[in-house]
């Protein structure tokens, strides 16, 4: 009894120190993570079910989880986490008698588990503003500031549509961001103990979204450079092993999912090219055998990056240069005729679903991004010194670490590759808001104009979230 009464004090006394090293949790910070959880449910979970067919790369996700499901060998320039993960939330529900789905708009999913696979999203989907607001928090915002990129995520349509659907990137935003908020604890403690768990928390989260797409990288540049800031140079190499240990371990469970081995398939018609189609996998009797197939296997993954057949069937789509202002959008389902190459062509009295950002919400923020620059730059060179904390600093990097790259990318990208920069972006708000609201009232010579037009500029989000409700999940147009 008394080794159980100081293993409880222990665990308490721990869970005060995590309590403590991200913000001292207030009632008003619980009132502000109950509404978020709320809103973000009630706007994520509802209506799951519809539609009852397959929208934009959900039919190529459904078939990766039913290839993994018969133990059918297959390929995809992606790292296998999420789609491993599909699988295994749709086993209990198996067996199943689909096989595969034909590779076309709105298909039926059979007998897969569509909803039950949704709802695995969501969840992730919910848990991201809360993420959100305990990294602002973590930076020093108080609650009410800390709430605001928060609720940005929660009222961005884009965000609101791909967190109900079969894709990964809900998922790859939740890791990334679970990483740099376990990175700005770890920088905040000197806990022995607690470094050590949020050594091992920051590893593995950065190490599953590296396991979910590369472009994490640009999230595992942005944590490097915290670490080096703090000069935490042994935690770095501690969180890298880690990373990479993550990232081998998925793919070492990935090739025991295919007992028998063999020749690969592809799911997906446009990396179906003859010499993806002889790729052997190895029984995976022994792991130095999988070991070994591991590089083979990522020599393809990035051939087929660069490989023409794969580029001319993949689905060509606007430039990262129309991604910061929302002037990009996907058709991810019809009721009217389908439309393979899911551009928008909308028509009276049909339902659509678009993935398209909250339009004022993304110009907003980008307007706030130059504003808080040119602030920083200007008074830089007239403090004749940085004016700006290492925080804010380390958004902008982050920031422009995770957008710019596209711009240099061969093939096409998709507005979805947009949304880790982005939220860089809400969380760098906080810093902008007050310093836009001071020259507005230097401007006008009115403090209480200052705070109304702020306040108008937040229900003009709100506003363009409840315009795009129809096409937001699929109601009559």
């Amino acid at each position: 009894m008394n080794r159980l009464i100081h293993t409880l004090g222990q665990l308490e006394r721990f869970a005060l120190s995590v309590k403590d090293v991200v913000w001292r949790l207030t009632t008003r910070d619980r009132y502000m993570l109950l509404l978020i959880l709320f809103c973000a449910a009630l706007l994520r979970m509802l209506m799951l079910e519809h539609p009852g067919v397959t929208q934009f790369d959900e039919v190529i996700y459904t078939n990766y989880a039913l290839h993994m499901l018969h133990q059918t060998p297959l390929m995809d320039i992606h790292p296998p986490l999420v789609r491993m993960l599909f699988a295994e939330i749709a086993r209990p529900q198996g067996p199943f008698q689909i096989e595969w789905i034909p590779i076309a708009v709105g298909q039926s999913f059979g007998d897969f588990p569509y909803v039950f696979v949704r709802f695995f999203v969501s969840c992730f989907g919910v848990l991201l503003p809360l993420l959100v607001y305990g990294i602002s928090r973590a930076l020093g915002s108080a609650p009410r500031v800390a709430l605001l990129p928060a609720l940005f995520v929660v009222f961005d349509s884009a965000l609101v549509v791909y967190s109900r659907t079969i894709l990964p990137d809900t998922l790859l935003l939740c890791f990334e961001f679970a990483a740099l908020l376990a990175a700005l604890c770890l920088v905040r403690t000197k806990d022995k103990r607690l470094v050590f768990t949020l050594i091992i928390l920051t590893g593995i989260t950065i190490g599953c979204a590296l396991s979910t797409k590369w472009t994490a990288l640009g999230m595992f540049g942005v944590i490097t450079l915290l670490l080096l800031m703090h000069k935490r140079f042994v935690s770095l190499a501690a969180v890298g092993v880690l990373a990479a240990l993550v990232y081998v371990g998925v793919f070492v469970a990935f090739f025991n999912s295919f007992p028998m081995g063999g020749k690969t398939v592809s799911p997906i018609s446009t990396i179906a090219a003859p010499w993806i189609k002889i790729i052997d996998f190895p029984k995976p009797e022994s792991l130095s055998a999988v070991l070994n197939f591991l590089p083979s296997y990522h020599k393809a993954m990035l051939a087929a990056e660069y490989d023409p057949y794969v580029l001319h069937g993949t689905l060509k789509a606007p430039g990262a240069y129309s991604w910061p202002a929302a002037q990009s959008m996907m058709q991810f389902w019809s009721d009217q005729d389908d439309v393979a190459s899911h551009q928008v062509h909308l028509q009276k009295g049909g339902s659509y679903i678009l993935m398209a950002g909250n339009s004022f919400l993304w110009v907003t923020v980008l307007f706030a991004f130059i504003f808080e620059c040119g602030w920083i730059f200007i008074n830089s060179l007239m403090q004749r010194k940085i004016m700006a904390n290492k925080y804010e600093l380390l958004l902008i990097i982050g920031y422009l670490a995770n957008f710019m790259p596209f711009f240099f990318i061969h093939r096409p990208m998709y507005l979805y590759h947009y949304f880790t920069a982005l939220l860089f972006l809400f969380l760098l708000v906080p810093y902008a808001l007050p310093r836009i609201r001071h020259c507005i009232e230097l401007v006008t010579r009115d403090k209480w104009f200052s705070y109304v037009f702020i306040a108008a500029a937040l229900m003009l989000v709100v506003i363009n979230f409840i315009i795009n409700l129809p096409v937001t999940y699929g109601f009559l147009w």
